[in-house]
């Protein structure tokens, strides 16, 4: 198995601002970059694993920051066709796309949470939700097929 830092992915930031009465007093913004690890496996001459895993590097202890996990194992068949299983945290969304020759024969959202509106990722009940949505794992499957092209969005359980 091969895990290896790749470069960071972005920057996060949080911005907050103080009012009173509705009037802005202050104003503030944290930013901090995520290291991330990666993991790419051939397990045989038809089979391959790949995944990641990162933490918000805003969230401090940083221990107390539930990383974003997902892993995805590929089998290929004699017909070309991928088998893909997954296992991912519930949020955030996360996708898979498969392409052959340069078309996409495949497109799927796992844990879809564009259903959440910003109220159920805000303050505390937000902060339960997020919790919720990082330390628990969900499973599935897809198929892309020569030729397919197949769109598969799959809503979050947090909706």
């Amino acid at each position: 198995m091969t895990r290896s830092r790749i470069p960071a992915a972005g920057t996060s930031h949080r911005d907050k601002v103080y009012s009173v009465f509705g009037k802005v007093i202050g104003t503030c913004t944290a930013s901090a970059t995520a290291t991330n690890e990666q993991t790419a496996r051939l397990d045989s001459d038809t089979s391959f694993t790949v995944g990641y895993n990162g933490k918000n590097p805003l969230i401090e202890p940083s221990f107390l920051a539930p990383p974003i996990v997902a892993s995805i194992s590929g089998n290929l068949a004699q017909d070309g066709s991928l088998s893909l299983a997954y296992d991912t945290t519930q949020f955030p969304s996360q996708g898979i796309q498969v392409s052959i020759d340069g078309q996409t024969v495949l497109t799927t959202i796992e844990n879809d949470a564009s259903c959440l509106s910003s109220q159920a990722v805000l303050g505390p009940i937000g902060a339960l939700t997020l919790l919720r949505g990082l330390t628990q794992h969900e499973t599935g499957s897809a198929t892309a097929q020569i030729g397919g092209s197949s769109t598969i969005s799959d809503p979050s359980r947090l909706c």
